[in-house]
């Protein structure tokens, strides 16, 4: 026979991890994409690469330099997400800086 003091034990515990994970959650900072400096042009170049190569691809098709050209590309639009986009604290709603 299980004591009953184990059966609410064992659930105020369940009870404390779910509310200090939802504290740890709420106290956590909030966090937005942003645009290094210089970024927003770098992507309006790859864009308009982007765009060269698919009107090349629907022209020409599938040629080896196209396929080339696609893949150095997506090689520019993955360093200017490495480079040119970062995560940042959100500023605050209660007034309070950050």
């Amino acid at each position: 026979m299980s004591a009953p003091y184990r059966d609410e034990t064992a659930t105020l515990r369940a009870e404390v991890e779910r509310l200090t994970r939802e504290l740890a959650t709420a106290r956590a900072p909030r966090m937005r994409w942003a645009l290094r400096p210089g970024g927003g042009w770098q992507a309006v170049l790859a864009t308009v690469f982007t765009a060269f190569w698919i009107a090349c691809i629907a022209h020409d098709g599938w040629t080896a330099g196209n396929v080339v050209g696609l893949v150095w590309n997506a090689a520019q639009w993955a360093m200017w997400a490495l480079l040119f986009v970062r995560r940042e604290p959100a500023p605050s709603d209660d007034g309070g800086g950050r």
